[in-house]
């Protein structure tokens, strides 16, 4: 297990500091914003004391994570492949460790140099994907993994139906040996197949929903497959909740972005949030966060039942592909946008950019130029534009691209996005919007309950008049 100093957090260019009044954020607005703050971190602190907050607990289930290395390792060592069935918060997390910790393009490896399987995240229903993997893989020697909380999530459940069929063609009733469930611990359908059918299961804690569960065994158990040192992403996690223990928002990282980015929501119209990652390892990261930040913040109603429609709109750019094309409009276009760059402090392997000519200047790098100092600089200046502009901008620099670091950057988020959902007085734990597409979908499928949904997308609502 290894640890890494704190990711360092610089929000230099989104005080009035560098960016004037009109555009950045005075101490005294933040200042004005203390005694809610205050009340949020110690209403959060109370809750999780009382047991009703199981994400900030997730960090220190280290005994956990010891079993499921013990697992994983048995995976490892048998197979060739592992798949994992899941859709939304089942496979972005996944998706995110995989991309930071694993060797890129280690898939194209030989067995004998992968050292271990490969990872593949079937998280949609498109048939070219299913094909494409079903002639990459063998089923003999592939181990699947099942992620739905309820049992019921239909992406998930299609996919899985699909390829057990081919499983049970290749191997006969041994097929139970070579699939792992990760749902409710309690209820659900596929905690009644495990039971019926002999599968293992692993269970994800009732009280964590799908969007806060990457570390839990939804995440744990397909990185510990893959050899990822799980035990240092919970203890960067770890290291992450002690530092946001602290009440003083100068003091919380967490905290201070929420603050932050809510003032520059309400009183600086900018509701874009554009995450910008100078690192290809961390180039994933992002769609985790969007689902985080946006299915938990994204809300009709306060907690009191007004209706408000509230929610910052995240926007994804990675850095330096886009410089050359999405730069342009936060540049120049809608002041709307507050631009979180991450960048890493150092490259695992880094490589020098030779020097084979004297002229013309464009081939012309400085002695000993890496690839990742070109890339800081490239980050530098796209800050230091930004700010010319006056357009706000803050840093997340990691020390490496790590399992401590990621630990620190998801807890972080999570914690972060609680907050802002009090400071917007909503519930961040819920998605009604989203519950009303499952309910027109069953109807389409003729589920049981759902007639309703059913007949509506039977044509119910004349939409014809309008096509080209």
């Amino acid at each position: 297990m290894s640890q890494d100093p704190d990711i360092h957090f610089d929000f230099n260019y989104l005080m009035f500091d560098h960016l004037g009044e009109e555009n950045g954020v005075t101490p005294e607005r933040v200042a004005a914003l203390e005694p809610a703050l205050k009340k949020i971190h110690q209403g959060l602190r109370d809750l999780q004391r009382l047991g009703q907050l199981p994400f900030l607990d997730l960090p220190y289930h280290e005994e956990e994570a010891r079993r499921l290395l013990q697992e994983g390792r048995k995976v490892r060592e048998k197979f060739d492949d592992v798949v994992v069935f899941g859709i939304g918060g089942s496979a972005l997390g996944l998706s995110c460790l995989e991309q930071a910790l694993m060797p890129f393009y280690y898939k194209y490896f030989s067995k004998k140099e992968r050292k271990g399987p490969r990872l593949w995240v079937c998280d949609n229903v498109d048939p070219t994907e299913w094909q494409a993997l079903r002639n990459l893989i063998h089923p003999k020697k592939t181990f699947f993994i099942v992620i739905s909380k309820s049992g019921g999530t239909t992406e998930t459940m299609a996919a899985y139906l699909y390829f057990l069929k081919q499983l049970k063609n290749a191997v006969g009733p041994k097929y139970n040996k070579q699939i792992a469930f990760i749902t409710d611990p309690f209820k659900g359908v596929l905690r009644q197949l495990a039971q019926e059918e002999g599968i293992a299961t692993y269970k994800i804690h009732p009280g964590v929903g799908g969007r806060y569960s990457v570390l839990t065994p939804v995440g744990l158990f397909p990185a510990a497959c893959m050899g990822m040192d799980i035990l240092s992403l919970l203890a960067g996690a770890r290291r992450m909740e002690e530092k946001c223990r602290h009440p003083d928002v100068w003091m919380n990282p967490a905290l201070l972005s929420a603050a932050l980015h809510y003032l520059y929501f309400r009183e600086k119209g900018r509701p874009i949030r554009v995450v910008m990652s100078y690192s290809e390892s961390l180039s994933l990261y992002p769609a985790w966060f969007f689902q985080l930040w946006a299915e938990s913040l994204g809300k009709r109603h306060d907690l009191s039942g007004k209706e408000i429609c509230i929610g910052s709109t995240p926007l994804e750019a990675v850095g330096a592909v886009d410089q050359h094309s999405r730069l342009q409009l936060f540049l120049e276009g809608p002041p709307d946008k507050v631009v979180d760059f991450i960048g890493v402090m150092k490259h695992p392997k880094d490589l020098t950019i030779p020097s084979l000519y004297a002229t013309p200047p464009e081939l012309v790098f400085p002695r000993r130029q890496t690839a990742g100092d070109l890339l800081t600089i490239e980050r530098e200046a796209t800050e230091r534009a930004l700010r010319r502009k006056g357009r706000p901008s803050m840093l997340l620099l990691l020390p490496r691209v790590s399992p401590h670091a990621l630990g620190q950057l998801f807890l972080w988020a999570e914690l972060e996005t609680v907050m802002t959902g009090e400071l917007y007085n909503i519930n961040p734990f819920d998605q009604p919007g989203v519950e009303l597409i499952k309910k027109y979908i069953h109807g389409a499928l003729g589920k049981k309950g759902f007639e309703e949904y059913r007949k509506e997308m039977e044509g119910g609502d004349k939409k014809k008049e309008y096509i080209l």
